[in-house]
């Protein structure tokens, strides 16, 4: 995920899980877990941190690539040759804002 502009929010990613293989017409999924900013830091009135309203409105929005290797299956074995060759797959943008994020 790489940002795209000025991000409002001052993420900081903790895990990164890889998707370690995908077969053709399958689905998978991979997951990025970013740290929830402190409130305090993009709420105008702390006391009255309850109320949505006195929220910041803060976001960050990442420009999404799938980077992967295909490989050709052995027609034998089906189990994945060797080399293959690495290739890029745009995503859709993703948004970040603090309602994202769970208490």
């Amino acid at each position: 995920m790489d940002p795209i502009g000025e991000v409002s929010i001052d993420l900081d990613e903790q895990i990164c899980i890889p998707l370690p293989s995908l077969h053709v017409n399958t689905l998978g999924f991979t997951y990025v877990y970013f740290k929830r900013p402190e409130v305090s830091d993009y709420v105008e009135d702390i006391d009255n941190a309850h109320s949505t309203s006195q929220c910041v409105a803060v976001t960050a929005r990442f420009a999404c690539s799938l980077h992967y290797t295909a490989k050709e299956l052995d027609p034998i074995t089906n189990e994945p040759e060797d080399i293959g060759y690495e290739d890029d797959y745009v995503l859709e943008d993703v948004e970040i804002s603090i309602p994202n994020f769970s208490p």
